[in-house]
């Protein structure tokens, strides 16, 4: 049987949405519980799309990398001509 994305989507997002209430409402879990929990819900219906066909899975790490840090890297040269140093929490 193959799943529509919302019935992928929708229990991720409610084991989400519990956890998240368990963690900043309740205090029940400690931080690194917290995001243990959080990357495996997510990680799971991202393996889920994939295996049903939703999602592929990237095969060019660095060339996944490079379209997130370029155009990072452009607005920290940007930043450094107008005087702006990123290192020291963007001050001129």
């Amino acid at each position: 049987m193959t799943k529509t994305l919302e019935e992928i989507i929708q229990p991720a997002k409610l084991l989400h949405d519990d956890l998240s209430y368990r963690y900043y409402k309740l205090h029940k879990m400690s931080k690194e519980d917290f995001d243990q929990q959080h990357g495996k819900i997510w990680n799971d219906m991202e393996v889920e799309k994939i295996a049903e066909g939703y999602s592929e899975i990237p095969t060019d790490w660095q060339a996944e990398f490079d379209k997130v840090t370029k155009p990072i890297d452009k607005i920290n040269i940007l930043a450094r001509s107008l005087g702006f140093t990123i290192e020291e929490g963007g001050k001129p």
